[in-house]
């Protein structure tokens, strides 16, 4: 029974932690393709990406709205005629390629298609006026994680291999701590259960089970019979708790110790 258990729970562990975020990213890769699928972590990310834009172009100016000189009421057209009258002088058609222009034009772009829909204004506005400290952090770590694997426009990686690894590493001791706590739980509740099914039997009954386990093999006896299971289980000696000493990255290090130490000869009488 409790190797039953133990495949059944690390096969769902499998599935968490491999399958499913191996279907999750691909299913993001083929959304890339053709339109482009944003998620609410992206919007965000796009919006915080503009305020550090505007904080380091237009520094004189605290919001979206300052930018293009509008009131926080202002309507889609009123935004819109505000973008052709401010950004029309930064044009890149008008400016030969000028990078400052081109940021600047971009900045006004952005504000304009941010606050020109309702829903990314009202996004805007919570972010601006209601968004907690950490909400950035939070948002910056989940564009990391999930850009982590492709490609910029220039070529270059986000993520190092030195940081892959790193990452790899990370998951393999993950798993591993993940797999010990389950199997340590699953046979402390595999010892409970027999130890509380063995208190349903009579005493006399007991007793008997034990001596024919003592004249015959209990593991054949318990496939064939669920008492002498619930009797091998409260027999079982529980598996210690899990150390961080058991995980491979002690372990490796302290095999190879163990195999450069030379061992103590015996001494002849």
């Amino acid at each position: 029974m409790t190797s039953g258990l133990v495949k059944f729970a690390l096969s769902i562990v499998f599935i968490f932690l491999v399958i499913f975020p191996a279907v999750f990213v691909s299913s993001q890769e083929a959304g890339g393709e053709g339109e482009e699928r944003k998620s609410p972590a992206d919007f965000d990310y796009e919006i915080y990406e503009l305020i550090d834009r505007l904080n380091q172009l237009k520094p004189q100016h605290s919001t979206l709205y300052d930018l293009l000189n509008v009131k926080p009421s202002a309507s889609s057209e009123e935004i819109s005629r505000q973008f052709r009258r401010l950004g029309f002088a930064y044009h890149p058609d008008k400016t030969q390629g000028d990078l400052e222009a081109k940021k600047m034009f971009n900045l006004y772009s952005g504000a304009s298609q941010v606050l020109k829909v309702p829903e990314s204004r009202k996004r805007y506005e919570w972010i601006l006026n209601e968004a907690p400290p950490w909400h950035r952090s939070q948002v910056y770590l989940i564009r990391k994680l999930k850009t982590g694997g492709e490609f910029r426009k220039s070529g270059r990686k986000e993520v190092s291999v030195a940081g892959f690894l790193a990452f790899v590493f990370c998951f393999m001791i993950m798993v591993q701590l993940i797999m010990q706590w389950v199997r340590f739980l699953l046979n402390r509740y595999w010892i409970w259960s027999g130890q509380r099914a063995l208190k349903s039997i009579p005493a006399q009954e007991l007793r008997r089970m034990e001596k024919k386990a003592q004249r015959s093999d209990l593991t054949f006896l318990a496939n064939v019979d669920a008492n002498y299971e619930n009797l091998q289980a409260a027999r079982s000696v529980p598996l210690s708790i899990p150390k961080p000493t058991d995980l491979f990255i002690f372990q490796i290090p302290l095999s190879l110790v163990r195999s450069l130490i030379p061992k103590k000869k015996e001494k002849s009488t």
